[in-house]
């Protein structure tokens, strides 16, 4: 995907290594890796559950920082440019997906719901991110002057511990689960580009924006019954301040692989699962029956896909491909 030149400030070769990290984590999540192993299985969905809110930082974090660091372009043309390479991505992925979208949801989904996943879900499963991405790319871009930022943060932290509060206590009957929505996790995203500002801000300096950053975390502690929720906060913060101080040499094809991985795999676990349905062997079957194998067979699907269009693209009959990316 062609995208705008950008500084070597705004560029953070690192976040490609981890969103392939991520990236993994929700495959982990989506093929319930050790659900066999009851203690490891629990430990597992708490690592793998800092996957999306850690991909949303990033890209508040990589939005902002263009935002901020690029004075000669026009910041209008940076969302623009945002905005067209996701929704290029999000198109042609759902329309690849029509057939599963129709068997999988719009035949068994009453009016409301098919409504509801239209302007703040999505109709097939895990796509529902890539909208998420879209509306806080703009929420943050119209919340990016003076404190704007910080008051957006603020708000969205607690918008997001009391739809989680509520998923413990259930104090108010949602007809939809929040979590697929963009609203539920404006926090994470705004928390990246919180982040970014610290690096790049001129009208504040870093120790002020630490204060602030501090208030913040006294803030959130102050929902203690929400420990688990409050570590889907904090560890973003300490992977983007790591990963954006590390030197790591990253191959130059990660940051495709990461959106291909986590694009494509549904589309593989549809296909092991449909596998699995058809094996009667016993010996298989148990095989099937297994997590890790399952893991295992996605990741390697998800790797030889991705190297397959990676390399499909570089020739010119194929290089359309590279908007799957």
């Amino acid at each position: 995907m062609k995208i705008i030149q950008i500084s070597k400030h705004t560029y953070y070769p690192s976040f490609d290594l981890l969103k392939i990290i991520c990236a993994i984590l929700v495959v982990a999540a989506h093929t319930q890796l050790f659900k066999e192993y009851n203690y490891i299985h629990i430990l597992s969905i708490h690592i793998e559950e800092i996957a999306i809110p850690t991909f949303f930082s990033i890209s508040g974090f990589l939005f902002l920082s263009k935002i901020d660091t690029e004075k000669g372009i026009n910041h209008k043309k940076i969302l623009f440019l945002s905005i067209k390479r996701l929704l290029i991505i999000f198109t042609i992925w759902y329309i690849l997906m029509i057939p599963f979208t129709i068997k999988g949801f719009f035949l068994i989904a009453n009016i409301k719901e098919i409504v509801y996943a239209i302007f703040l879900s999505c109709s097939y499963t895990g796509y529902w991110f890539l909208k998420a991405l879209i509306a806080n790319t703009i929420i943050i871009y119209l919340c990016r002057k003076k404190n704007h930022l910080l008051y957006c943060l603020t708000i969205s932290i607690c918008i997001q511990l009391s739809l989680a509060l509520n998923y413990k206590y259930h104090y108010i009957s949602l007809p939809f689960s929040p979590y697929f929505s963009f609203y539920y996790h404006t926090a994470y995203y705004a928390l990246g580009a919180f982040l970014a500002r610290i690096y790049t801000s001129r009208h504040c300096t870093i120790k002020t924006y630490k204060c602030y950053l501090g208030l913040l975390l006294i803030f959130t502690l102050s929902f203690l019954p929400l420990i688990h929720d409050l570590c889907r906060l904090i560890y973003p913060i300490i992977l983007i301040l790591f990963f954006s101080q590390s030197t790591f040499k990253c191959n130059k094809y990660f940051r495709k692989i990461s959106i291909l991985m986590y694009c494509s795999h549904f589309v593989f676990i549809d296909l092991y699962n449909y596998l699995k349905n058809k094996i009667t062997i016993d010996y298989f079957t148990y095989i099937f029956n297994h997590s890790i194998f399952e893991f295992i067979f996605v990741i390697c699907c998800v790797l030889c896909f991705s190297f397959i269009i990676i390399k499909l693209e570089q020739k010119k009959q194929f290089e359309l491909l590279k908007y799957l990316h």
